[in-house]
């Protein structure tokens, strides 16, 4: 009977012995952990095309408590290699610009099983609707480009309502003097082109500022523009539509001094057809008024003068511009235009002049009336066909 017990103890426990080195074999006591590297490993590809992608980030967390293990990105296809790992229980992130995250879990590192393939998975790329986003480029009022620089009219408001002479006053290194003679640098040895051809226009009183898109000033002419003896070109483009479809703008202004102006603008544009017009009014008053003083002493009283003088005046000026023309579009990079341009211009100046003079303190004063009046009306106009080839 003894024996019977001394053997049932003997087998119990080497049955104990032998189920408590199996729970340590799964929990990892009892073993060197020492050397232990575990491996995770797998491939990332894209649901549709079923190709590798290239940087996705793998992130690899503690399933316990959620905290970041290691993690690492995939190579250019689609592989990753977690390494160095310790036994346990872990989950996998995958994420990518453009694609919807994913999660892998029930990752299990141990002793027995050191190295996990998650083998090959697929993420899908994220689609998500957005609104319209309208970008908006704004031109700057002046700009430096290498041959010249590009004065934009329409972003300068101080010329609204005004003329091309206006214009030109708003513009660095650019003088229009009391006659509206204009000088670039300080010479007058300046050429005016109007959309890069010589103008008619006898003064840029003529020219409204509503019909100019910019002016580009050539300091530097290159020698297409015949530059020899001249300081610099100034080239006024006028604007033109280039939006298919009809187009036009209407434009009133009003100021003191019984000044008046208005434009109107109209232009077609259809397949390889451009066609615009375009009228402008403009009416303007001066007042003038000047007093002069003059004594004439010599050594010989008698030979002596006196004047008092004054003059008052008043100048009307009227325009009436009426441009027009067609563009063909031959290809993308040819172009054959004809422009016409009419101009109707007067000017009506009063002066009245009152002199009061006299030799000397003992002679009797002379008085002296002049009413004087000038009329100086106009016609002009122009035309053009012009050849454009862009290379």
């Amino acid at each position: 009977m003894k024996k019977f017990y001394l053997i049932c103890a003997l087998t119990f426990s080497t049955i104990f012995t032998m189920a408590q080195d199996k729970m340590q074999g799964r929990s990892g006591q009892g073993f060197d952990l020492s050397n232990f590297n575990g491996v995770i490993a797998g491939k990332v590809i894209d649901s549709l095309d079923r190709v590798g992608v290239e940087f996705a980030n793998i992130a690899l967390y503690n399933q316990k408590d959620s905290s970041l293990v290691t993690g690492t990105l995939t190579d250019a296809s689609g592989t990753f290699v977690l390494e160095k790992l310790m036994p346990g229980r872990y989950y996998i992130d995958v994420k990518f610009i453009g694609y919807q995250s994913k999660r892998i879990n029930g990752i299990a590192l141990s002793p027995r099983s050191p190295k996990i393939d998650v083998g090959t998975f697929s993420i899908l790329a994220a689609a998500e609707n957005i609104e319209a986003v309208i970008v908006t480029g704004e031109k700057k009022m002046l700009l430096h480009n290498l041959d010249k620089k590009v004065f934009n009219v329409e972003k300068d408001i101080a010329v609204e309502g005004g003329t091309a002479s206006e214009v030109l006053q708003n513009i660095p290194s650019v003088e229009v003097d009391t006659d509206g003679n204009v000088s670039l640098r300080g010479s007058s040895n300046v050429n005016i082109l109007i959309d890069g051809r010589p103008s008619m226009l006898n003064s840029m009183e003529e020219l409204p500022a509503q019909m100019i898109d910019r002016v580009e000033v050539i300091t530097n002419p290159s020698a297409k523009y015949d530059p020899d003896g001249i300081t610099g070109i100034i080239n006024i483009v006028l604007k033109k539509r280039k939006e298919p479809g009809y187009n036009g703008m209407v434009s009133l202004n009003a100021g003191t001094a019984n000044k008046y102006n208005a434009s109107v603008n109209m232009n077609w544009r259809q397949e390889k057809i451009n066609i615009f017009a375009n009228y402008s009014f403009r009416q303007g008053q001066m007042d003038r008024y000047s007093s002069t003083d003059r004594v004439t002493l010599l050594n010989n009283s008698s030979d002596s003068s006196f004047l008092l003088q004054n003059s008052d005046g008043q100048s009307n000026m009227l325009f009436h511009n009426i441009r027009g023309g067609i563009d063909y579009f031959i290809d993308s990079r040819t172009t054959l235009s004809f422009t016409g341009n009419l101009n109707l211009r007067s000017f009506d100046m009063d002066n009245n002049v009152l002199s009061n003079s006299y030799a000397n303190f003992n002679s009797n004063t002379l008085l002296n009336t002049r009413f004087t009046t000038n009329s100086n009306d106009g016609l002009g106009h122009e035309y053009s066909i012009n050849f454009k080839r862009t290379y």
